[in-house]
């Protein structure tokens, strides 16, 4: 569960965000992903970025990023059929009717 303070006008999420239903949306994982990379580059371009402790809360963000990428790519995987039979289907779609005049 989410965990969300209300600072000034937007709302900064402060604990993981679930990962969405068995359902294939990824629109929550999209918004997640966009958090983790605005909370990167603030990390990134802030003076404690050179720090131990700067440099390990970086890391965490980016393992957490590569995370939430690679759930997206799994849920994205799911609702495509795979390459081999579009592969497939669209040569016997293009042969249908034809006559090899080569054998």
């Amino acid at each position: 569960m989410s965990v969300a303070a209300v600072s000034g006008v937007g709302v900064a999420v402060t604990g993981p965000v679930r990962s969405p239903d068995s359902t294939g949306s990824t629109v929550a994982l999209q918004a997640q992903l966009l958090r983790q990379r605005a909370q990167l580059a603030d990390w990134e371009s802030c003076v404690s970025a050179k720090t131990p402790e700067g440099k390990a809360h970086i890391a965490t963000i980016s393992r957490e990023l590569a995370d939430t990428q690679s759930q997206i790519r799994k849920i994205e995987a799911v609702g495509r059929p795979p390459a081999t039979s579009l592969a497939a289907s669209a040569s016997r779609a293009a042969t249908r009717g034809t006559l090899d005049v080569w054998a």
